[in-house]
């Protein structure tokens, strides 16, 4: 399962500290993304998808086309895009990435 979520003027602590709590809260198999209206993401995939798909590739591969960065593990990433009007596009492209990784 994923969940994708947008929270409006989070900074990345809070943001970071979100993804703890839901991902601990969620199922096996579990992919996460978290945005701030600020531009800033973290994404985390749940303790049994070690080495079959990676959070960090999953932030790269949704930020590389809009001009963001990031970085991070396996397990947890985070980065970000200076152009936040083009948020809602980096979610969409990191959706379907998300569910392209959890189908293989």
């Amino acid at each position: 399962c994923y969940l994708i979520y947008q929270f409006s003027g989070l900074e990345t602590d809070i943001l970071r500290r979100a993804s703890d709590l839901i991902i601990s809260k969620l199922s096996q198999k579990s992919v996460i993304l978290l945005a701030s209206s600020n531009g800033q993401f973290i994404c985390r995939t749940s303790k049994d998808l070690k080495g079959k798909i990676s959070a960090s590739d999953i932030l790269a591969a949704a930020l590389k086309s809009f001009g963001g960065s990031g970085g991070g593990r396996g397990d947890f990433a985070q980065g970000g895009i200076k152009d936040v009007k083009k948020l809602k596009e980096v979610l969409i492209a990191a959706e379907e990435t998300i569910k392209r990784n959890l189908s293989q």
